[in-house]
């Protein structure tokens, strides 16, 4: 009896993802049997993983003149960003042929849309390109969204540079279906400028991890600014942010705390310019609850020398 009559779908398909690990070469696979090749094919084209951007473009040629035989759900971006090979580009093409394939699920405005999608990778700041990215991320609205840094964890660098910001979250204001966000090695702007973070339509969590340069009035007046438009936030987690470099402090929700303090006030003056301290109060206890309830604050890293030390996942207040 052939092994894939013998097994249920199910094991079959946990056994053909380990294979997919290790297999230097997917055709074997998909010349086992029949059954072999429609299980293998939904793995494989279930959640799509590029580790070069020649794949990525080899994948566009094969498909680019006919069709993705089947829809992809979940795809993983992790390469060396070789700004000569255009990968934001090759990304906004690529989002655009996957709305195309058969069964696919798309949006009201034909955007695909995916269970998750995750970046592994630098951007440059002398990239003249930077504004692709938000052609790329505007073509597609995934439910999770992560990009983190391709370096170890205890070695820092920003990989969502301060001129690539603006464009990464700008189009992802746009996405419709995004719940969860995690956005990791980033770096704000440290010229002065403030970077706000903008609404998110269906955010339920939002994770900003081993950030610099963040202010607390961003995470304060995003908390405030949302408002009812953002009810559905369950949850904000800040894992080593720094409110400046990394041999700064870390942010604490305490400041945070304080940061809404001054926004309510400044934003609480009457007509008069004269505050109102029974609404400023009652504006401002229902802000620090918010901030209470959802935001978690934790040092995850230790350094080695220097800096804000803290102890291994613990929780800044």
């Amino acid at each position: 009896m052939p092994l894939s009559s013998a097994l249920p779908n199910e094991l079959l398909l946990e056994i053909l993802a380990l294979i997919r690990s290790d297999c230097q070469n997917p055709l074997d696979v998909f010349l086992v049997s029949s059954d072999f090749y429609l299980l293998f094919s939904q793995l494989i084209y279930g959640h799509l993983e590029f580790k070069k951007i020649t794949q990525l473009t080899r994948f566009l040629d094969t498909f680019g003149a006919s069709f993705i035989p089947q829809p992809i759900r979940k795809v993983t971006v992790d390469v060396y960003n070789d700004l000569s090979l255009g990968l934001y580009t090759h990304l906004r093409n690529f989002f655009s042929l996957c709305a195309a394939a058969p069964g696919a699920e798309v949006d009201d405005r034909g955007r695909v849309v995916f269970e998750g999608l995750k970046f592994r990778f630098h951007t440059h700041a002398r990239d003249d390109s930077l504004h692709t990215i938000y052609e790329a991320l505007a073509c597609v609205n995934p439910r999770t969204f992560t990009w983190v840094g391709p370096d170890p964890p205890h070695h820092f660098s920003a990989a969502i540079v301060p001129a690539a910001l603006p464009h990464v979250l700008r189009a992802l204001a746009t996405q419709t279906n995004l719940t969860h966000l995690t956005l990791s090695h980033a770096k704000f702007p440290d010229n002065g400028e403030v970077l706000s973070l903008p609404r998110f339509p269906s955010l339920k969590t939002l994770t900003l991890s081993q950030v610099i340069f963040l202010q607390p009035e961003i995470v304060a007046g995003f908390l405030m600014n949302s408002g009812a438009g953002c009810s559905q936030l369950e949850y904000i987690e800040l894992v080593d942010a720094y409110q400046q470099s990394i041999w700064g402090p870390r942010l604490r929700r305490s400041n945070i705390e304080a940061a809404a303090h001054v926004h309510v006030q400044l934003g609480d003056i009457g007509e008069d310019g004269v505050t109102q301290p029974n609404r400023t109060e009652s504006i401002l206890a229902e802000v620090l609850h918010k901030i209470r309830r959802i935001v978690v604050c934790r040092g995850k890293f230790e350094r080695i020398i220097g800096g804000d030390r803290v102890l291994r996942d613990s929780i800044l207040v």
